[in-house]
């Protein structure tokens, strides 16, 4: 192999970074940029076909948001990762082979351990949406509360990142962050003309 195809091949090659948690945080925010560049592109062909897209952009965010929370939890000490901490053992987490703290309980360490005070209404609202789409369904929720509050949690999401994460990454890690969050803040702005879309074609069909 000459050294051109090897520089070729190694452009190819997906970084797989190596702290915790982080492989899964990146490749859940794409998905949701992904899901979102064509929910928002194909509403004006496809109208209320594409409703049923916002169930992936609903999951992504909330396992998003989880693994967020874990990893600063990890950061602060790595055992707060564990739902139970007095079972918490290295050779446990190094294999996997614990239960982990529950999003409710993993805010409640942030705000009393690591002492952030973040409120995260919108995510965790998400949250609830993700749980009723997948143990029953989504219902009496109104499709423009499930856009208003997908584009308010990712801000939440953006900016919790930026504060409080976006410094424990490695280098490598913090260019490839930094521009999927710049594209999912730009899809914020793409929902806010979505909704008013949505509200403009319901009041055109209700006078």
């Amino acid at each position: 192999m000459t050294n051109k195809e090897i520089e070729l091949k190694n452009e190819d090659e997906v970084y797989d970074f190596e702290l915790f948690f982080l492989n899964n945080i990146y490749d859940s925010l794409q998905e949701i940029s992904d899901d979102l560049d064509c929910l928002i592109d194909g509403y004006d062909e496809f109208e209320q076909e594409i409703y049923g897209d916002f169930r992936t952009v609903i999951i992504n965010l909330a396992i998003s948001f989880e693994l967020i929370v874990k990893f600063r939890l990890e950061n602060e000490h790595w055992s707060l990762i564990f739902a139970d901490i007095n079972k918490a053992k290295r050779s446990k987490l190094e294999n996997g082979d614990f239960i982990s703290v529950d999003i409710e309980s993993g805010v409640l360490r942030l705000k009393n351990i690591c002492e952030l005070n973040y409120d995260f209404k919108n995510l965790r609202k998400i949250c609830n949406f993700r749980n009723c789409l997948i143990h029953f369904t989504l219902r009496r929720v109104n499709i423009i509360e499930v856009i208003n509050t997908i584009s308010n949690g990712i801000l939440e999401l953006k900016q919790f990142f930026e504060n409080e994460i976006y410094e424990c990454l490695p280098e490598e890690a913090k260019k490839d962050f930094k521009s999927v969050l710049e594209s999912l803040k730009n899809h914020c702005e793409d929902l806010n003309v979505l909704s008013m879309k949505i509200i403009k074609k319901g009041s055109v069909e209700n006078e």
